[in-house]
């Protein structure tokens, strides 16, 4: 009987947990053999190379992790981690300041600030400042989609290499129902960020009907290669979506438990996010 894709992922998570490192490495690269681009089997691939310490690889993971979900609030936390650790403070800084912004309320990011910026015992502030992107971010998950639109134009405008903010603002447009500008918005944001899953999962929906359908169609094939049970088509295309709620499935034999060769994802990594370079 085929074994779905949830249940593996569920099973990796869960050795991640246990701290066995090297099984889930193995379990998600025999998941990778099938979803080549599946963002959560490179989520895992990623935590379980941090585990055993490897972290040049782990770095390379992150960022290819990145350039698909640039709003991955735990990449940049884990790459901010690991910059501290190896002495790129500014880089740390960037990584750990991005991460909050995206997800302030994450006590793991707000301890990982402490040990950059403050005493030993890590202890932070109680509160840091929000910036204009967190805030931005509050006014959509508010439903506050023209304001946060707005704030979100102009920080495009000023940090155009910002592919959260560019993945953001193109969420914002299409929950606003400006999708003319959605659309431009994504399309932008593909030109910097080829394999981003919102802005394929948006261009797609929306050149589906028109004379770029032939492309919008490769654009949603995309973001099933990158979600293949449609997770984030469900929750930000609802009942819009073209690609439907599915149950991805495996095709394997009993897992092997070796773990003797180069996983084939270090082959294919390929791409850096928007990173500071210093």
């Amino acid at each position: 009987m085929p074994k779905t894709l949830k249940s593996q992922i569920t099973g990796a998570l869960y050795l991640l947990d246990n701290g066995e490192w090297r099984r889930a490495a193995n379990l998600a690269t025999r998941i990778l053999a099938t979803y080549p681009l599946c963002i959560s089997a490179y989520a895992i691939t990623a935590r379980a190379h941090m585990g055993l310490g490897e972290l040049g690889t782990t770095s390379k993971l992150y960022l290819r992790l990145l350039s698909a979900d640039p709003e991955n609030a735990e990449a940049l936390m884990s790459l901010g981690l690991i910059y501290h650790a190896t002495g790129a403070r500014p880089r740390a800084a960037s990584c750990l300041e991005r991460a909050y912004e995206l997800s302030p309320g994450d006590q793991r990011v707000r301890h990982a600030l402490g040990i950059l910026y403050y005493r030993p015992d890590n202890a932070g502030p109680s509160q840091y400042p929000l910036t204009r992107f967190a805030l931005a971010r509050c006014h959509l998950r508010a439903g506050l989609t023209e304001l946060a639109a707005d704030e979100l134009a102009e920080l495009r405008q000023e940090l155009p290499e910002r592919q959260d903010i560019g993945a953001c603002y193109a969420e914002s447009l299409w929950r606003g129902r400006r999708l003319e500008a959605a659309a431009e918005a994504a399309h932008s944001l593909l030109q910097q960020a080829p394999l981003c899953l919102k802005a394929n999962l948006l261009l797609g929906k929306l050149w589906l009907n028109g004379p770029n359908k032939t492309l919008a169609r490769d654009y949603l094939d995309t973001a099933q290669m990158l979600d293949p049970d449609n997770r984030l088509a469900q929750s930000l295309l609802g009942r819009e979506s073209p690609l439907p709620a599915r149950i991805a499935t495996l095709n394997w034999d009993e897992q092997p438990s070796d773990y003797d060769r180069e996983p084939g994802y270090l082959r294919v990594i390929d791409g850096e996010a928007d990173l500071p370079a210093s």
